[in-house]
């Protein structure tokens, strides 16, 4: 009888090591669109002490906070301050009488940077912004006169310098506020009523936290 060779199977190729894929390389590979998508917002807390000139009978400095988020080199800020009462004389002359007037306000912002630098320790910003605000001027009652209050707004602008570094923030920041609305406190029965200055003076000085950036998706 005829032999037939025996029947050889090819063996299996041996599988190769397919090559580590480097994180870094993916995310080079995001699609421009996510990756605009992924800017930065950063918010920040900061304790305030305002300087203002115009609002009370002699310029005062008081104290507030601001609430901030930044996004793509825009930030909107939202700012409470309180300034302590000062004596006022609603009443001149031989009977002088005096109450204490107080004011406070909340302001909402809107800041663009304009300059940028980075330091060995930290960046500066150079920012300008613009507000609006809601003021209340209160009479604190006294022994003659009740207590009494009056509100108004004001427009201004402001220009900022802020230097941040590991999340900690310093401001400094100064401009002017213009008044709008009546704005005239004092009881009918005195000679002296007092009005807020139509262009209000204004600085203040912030010291807080900006937290680490997170990504908008």
């Amino acid at each position: 009888p005829a032999h037939t060779a025996p029947a050889h199977t090819a063996e299996p190729a041996p599988l190769r090591a397919q090559p580590a894929v480097d994180p870094a390389i993916v995310d080079l590979a995001v699609p421009a669109d996510r990756a605009a998508r992924g800017a930065l917002w950063r918010p920040s807390v900061l304790a305030q002490a305002h300087y203002v000139s115009g609002a009370l009978p002699r310029p005062a400095l008081g104290a507030g906070l601001l609430l901030a988020a930044e996004y793509r080199g825009l930030q909107g800020r939202l700012e409470l301050a309180l300034w302590p009462a000062q004596p006022f004389a609603f009443l001149t002359g031989p009977r002088a009488a005096e109450v204490d007037l107080q004011t406070g306000s909340a302001a909402l912002g809107l800041c663009s940077r304009l300059i940028a630098a980075a330091l060995a320790a930290g960046e500066l910003q150079l920012a300008g912004c613009v507000r609006g605000a809601f003021v209340r001027l209160t009479s604190l009652s006294s022994r003659d006169y009740a207590a009494g209050a009056t509100q108004y707004g004001t427009l201004g602008s402001r220009l900022g310098l802020s230097w941040v570094y590991s999340g900690l923030q310093l401001e400094l920041m100064g401009g002017l506020d213009v008044a709008r609305g009546e704005r005239t406190l004092g009881p009918a029965s005195g000679n002296n009523r007092f009005t807020p200055e139509s262009a209000q003076l204004a600085a203040s000085l912030a010291l807080g936290w900006q937290f680490g950036g997170t990504r908008a998706e």
